[in-house]
């Protein structure tokens, strides 16, 4: 005998179908609104996320299947399987809140953003910098653009953060490291408090502790053969912008002064190459130019300024010697030697 087409009545949703099998196979009627009440509610949750309503009805066919073939038994046990605490794969996964905003600092501005996960991490940024910030839950993707930038991250479990400059990749969990991209293409990576990943493509990742640090000025070198160990005191002068100053123990008068243009809008300009290789030590203000090239005069008097007003209109300070004269031979207050 022919069976009787079902065409000719409406045709009945997949939640329909579900609830005339559902009522056969489940008994008393009580498990069955409980069943029911359990499936509406993890398929409104569900609904928001198309990946997760198809594996929702993929279980919910095989409920019905199951029930079909060997009723209430074997229902319940697939339910008790299927629908673990919380409600396993009937609960979708809350959906991720994806940001990403850009930050930047000016010509002798510092920054900080305090990182939103409770631990009390900071993110400075030093003079003229730019990073793109992508959160995405407790992922912090970090990309260093341009300049400087000191990461203070206290412990948090389930933080992840990943800082990317050009090819290199950090990883951190709790640690006190800051980055730098120097306007000669150089990269720097110092480690002042606990220790990071680094990795390159097709490289092997590597371990940078406390008080290490790497220099990477081209494609040719590798991390590890970049890294050093230097002092806890090196590592403190090489963040003292963090405090608004530039410490320097023997070094170089034009080093010196690439600094302190880097917070300023005033140029320092140095005459000769000579001058270039002096030697200064001390602690100068980083925006205050003025008071640090008076600093460089009282410590070599044959030393003059000459100011001028560039094409763009900022102040040029000019360091030179008085006409006729040398530099004297004198020793800084670190011990290092000028030459004639």
């Amino acid at each position: 005998m022919k069976r009787k087409s079902s065409t000719s009545g409406p045709r009945r949703t997949e939640s329909e179908v579900f609830d005339a099998v559902l009522a056969k196979a489940l008994k008393p009627p009580k498990l069955s609104r409980d069943f029911r009440a359990r499936l509406d509610e993890a398929l409104a949750t569900a609904e928001a996320n198309e990946a997760s309503r198809k594996r929702y009805w993929g279980e919910v066919r095989r409920l019905v299947a199951m029930s079909a073939v060997a009723g209430i038994a074997v229902v319940a046990v697939a339910l008790g399987l299927l629908v673990p605490r919380p409600w396993g794969w009937l609960t979708a996964p809350a959906a991720q809140t994806t940001s990403e905003i850009l930050v930047s600092t000016r010509v002798g501005e510092r920054r900080s953003v305090k990182v939103p996960d409770g631990s009390g991490s900071v993110i400075t940024l030093n003079t003229n910098s730019v990073m793109r910030w992508r959160k995405a839950g407790e992922n912090y993707d970090v990309a260093v653009l341009k300049g400087e930038v000191l990461f203070d991250m206290h412990p948090n479990p389930r933080r992840h953060l990943v800082v990317t400059l050009r090819e290199l990749t950090i990883v951190d969990t709790a640690t006190m490291f800051a980055v730098q991209l120097s306007e000669d293409g150089a990269l720097r990576v110092t480690v002042q408090e606990g220790q990071v990943q680094l990795s390159e493509p097709h490289r092997l990742p590597t371990v940078l502790s406390q008080d290490e640090q790497i220099v990477l000025g081209g494609a040719d070198h590798s991390i590890e053969a970049a890294r050093q160990r230097i002092s806890p005191q090196q590592v403190d002068q090489l963040l003292s912008w963090r405090r608004g100053v530039l410490e320097l123990e023997c070094s170089s008068v034009g080093n010196a002064v690439r600094q302190i243009n880097r917070y300023n809008v005033t140029e320092i300009q140095l005459a000769d190459a000579h001058l270039d290789r002096l030697p200064v030590a001390g602690v100068f203000p980083v925006d205050d130019p003025r008071a640090f090239v008076h600093a460089l005069i009282a410590a070599y008097p044959n030393l003059e300024l000459k100011e001028s007003t560039a094409a763009n209109g900022t102040s040029v300070l000019e360091l030179r010697r008085r006409p006729g004269a040398g530099v004297e031979s004198r020793k800084t207050e670190s011990g290092c030697n000028a030459n004639r």
